[in-house]
């Protein structure tokens, strides 16, 4: 009976050791891939980063080309009122004039009538 206990002690002895192996085995694994894992998430977040930058890149040329396009059509919508204005001016002094000369030769008239 002796002999018996003995084997059943180290064939436990053997169980646990084994399990301790599978234990280590996996925990070793575990590293491994979780290694894995982070290198593949340092890649793919600096590809995203690399992506942002270039879509904000984009963005501020495509902001600066439009405020580019505002500033040109106020300039020119600036220099069209001031020829609005110009041309305005003109005719009120040309209409003014003719007002004058009507008035002139209405005068004219009523004294030559005289």
């Amino acid at each position: 009976m002796a002999a018996k206990t003995r084997k059943k002690k180290s064939a436990k002895k053997s169980t646990i050791a084994s399990v301790k192996q599978e234990l280590t085995a996996l925990r070793k694994a575990a590293r491994k891939e979780t290694a894995a894992l982070k290198k593949v998430a340092a890649k793919d977040t600096a590809a995203l980063k690399k992506k942002i930058a270039q879509l904000n890149a984009k963005s501020k040329r495509e902001a600066a080309a439009l405020k580019k396009k505002v500033v040109a059509a106020e300039k020119k919508a600036e220099a069209e009122i001031a020829a609005l204005k110009k041309a305005y001016t003109a005719s009120k002094n040309a209409y003014t004039a003719s007002k004058k000369k009507v008035s002139k030769k209405k005068v004219a008239r009523k004294k030559s009538q005289t």
